[in-house]
C-alpha cells in the first residue's frame, strides 16, 4: 500500500478546490436564510470576513486572547498580550538564540484543559518583517461533556477552540502546539484560519493523540466527536482547506478504526521563508517510505499496545499553492514528536530554537 493511501485513509482532507466547489461549500456553510456568495464575491478579500460573520460561535472563541507582534528596535516584539479566562498567554523574555528575530508565545488554560461549553481561542497579528511562534505548555486536554439533568449529554456542550491569524509582508507565523488529547465522551471543534499578506509564510502543525490510555481500563480514542479545520488564505483568497472529522460510529468505534495508530496529524508549510523546510520534509517523508512501507504498513491494523512506545511513522506529502502539506500517523507520541523535530529542524535558525525541542525558555 502506498504511503499516501495509508495516511489519506486515516486523515482525509481537501487541500485545493475548484471555484465551483468552494462556492458550494461556502454557501452551504452558513445558517438558513444567509445570502449566497457570487463568483466575483468568492474571489474577493471580503470572503475572509464573510466567513467569520457566518460562524459566530467560532468568531466569539477568537476573542479570548490577542497577540500582536511588531518590530521594536529592529527586533520582533510582543506589543499586545491579552488573555481572558480560561485562556492564558505567556511570552518568555528570551529565546535559545538571542540573535534570532522571533518571539515565542505559549497558550494554556486554567485547569489544564478545555471543558464542554468552553469557547476559547486567539487572534494574532504578525506585522511586517517579524517571526512569531505560538506553542503550548503541554497537550491540550479536552474533558468530557457535562451530564444534563438525567437526559444524557448536554446538547451543544462541545468545546470550541479557534485561531484567527493575519501575517503581514515577509513575516513568518509558526503554529507549533503539542497534541490535542480528547478524553472519553468529549466533543471538540477546532478552527484555525490564517490570512497571508505580501509574501508572508506559515508553518502549522495540527495533531491529536488518543487521550488517557493508561487511565483505568483506558480511554483510547473514546471521544464522541473530534473535528478540526485548517484554512489558509493569501490576500484573502483561500488556498488551503483541510478538514478532519472523527466520530464514534454505530458499528465501529474510533479506536477500532484507528488500529495501532497512536498519533496522527498534518504539517502545513506555505510561503517563501519555508523553502528549505519543505525540502527537508520531502526528504524525511521519502526516507520513511523506504524504511517502514516495504511490504505494506500492516502494523496500522494490528491491536494497539497498552502503552505505545514504538517508533514507526508513516507519512505522505503533497504540493499545495506556495508550499507543502505532510500527513503523518505514528504508533506512539514519542515517534510523532521525533518526526516533527526532523521535519521542522531547518526552522531553528529563524525561530531561535528548534521546534519541539525548546523547553526551558523563560
Amino acid at each position: 500500500m502506498a504511503t499516501a493511501e495509508v495516511v489519506a485513509r486515516l486523515h482525509p482532507a481537501g487541500v485545493s478546490e475548484s471555484p465551483a466547489s468552494k462556492r458550494a461549500k461556502l454557501n452551504s456553510a452558513g445558517p438558513a436564510g444567509s445570502e449566497s456568495l457570487t463568483g466575483d464575491e468568492l474571489s474577493s478579500v471580503d470572503w475572509w470576513e464573510w466567513w467569520w460573520n457566518e460562524h459566530p460561535e467560532v468568531a466569539a472563541a477568537t476573542q479570548s486572547a490577542r497577540l500582536e507582534v511588531a518590530l521594536c528596535g529592529g527586533t520582533s516584539s510582543a506589543t499586545t498580550v491579552y488573555g481572558t479566562y480560561p485562556m492564558r498567554l505567556f511570552v518568555p523574555q528570551k529565546t535559545a538564540s538571542p540573535d534570532a528575530n522571533a518571539i515565542w508565545a505559549y497558550t494554556s488554560s486554567h485547569g489544564g484543559g478545555i471543558v464542554s461549553g468552553d469557547k476559547t481561542g486567539l487572534r494574532v497579528v504578525v506585522a511586517t518583517g517579524c517571526a512569531c511562534v505560538i506553542a503550548t505548555q503541554g497537550s491540550t486536554k479536552v474533558y468530557k461533556q457535562r451530564l444534563g439533568g438525567g437526559e444524557g449529554l448536554m446538547p451543544g456542550g462541545r468545546a470550541v477552540q479557534a485561531l484567527a491569524g493575519t501575517v503581514q509582508s515577509g513575516s513568518l507565523l509558526a503554529l507549533l502546539p503539542d497534541p490535542i488529547a480528547c478524553f472519553e465522551n468529549s466533543s471538540f471543534r477546532q478552527v484555525q484560519r490564517v490570512n497571508l499578506l505580501g509574501g508572508a509564510s506559515l508553518a502549522a502543525v495540527d495533531w491529536l493523540v488518543p487521550g488517557r490510555v493508561g487511565y483505568g481500563s483506558g480511554e483510547r480514542w473514546a471521544f464522541e466527536v473530534y473535528e478540526s479545520v485548517l484554512q489558509v488564505a493569501v490576500e484573502g483568497r483561500q488556498v488551503v482547506n483541510d478538514p478532519v472529522r472523527l466520530e464514534r460510529g454505530a458499528e465501529l468505534s474510533v479506536a477500532e478504526q484507528m488500529g495501532a495508530v497512536h498519533a496522527m496529524g498534518v504539517v502545513l508549510l506555505v510561503g517563501p521563508r519555508l523553502t528549505e523546510t519543505c525540502q527537508q520534509a520531502e526528504a524525511v517523508v521519502a526516507d520513511l517510505g523506504q524504511k517502514y512501507l516495504r511490504g505494506g504498513a500492516a502494523w496500522i491494523r494490528q491491536p494497539p499496545q497498552p502503552m505505545p512506545s514504538g517508533g514507526r511513522v508513516v507519512a505522505s506529502s503533497s504540493r499545495v499553492p506556495g508550499g507543502l502539506m505532510i500527513r503523518f500517523a505514528g504508533e506512539s507520541t514519542h515517534a510523532a514528536y521525533s518526526f516533527l523535530q526532523q521535519v521542522l529542524s531547518p526552522l531553528a535558525a529563524q525561530l531561535g530554537a528548534a521546534p519541539y525541542n525548546e523547553r526551558g525558555l523563560s
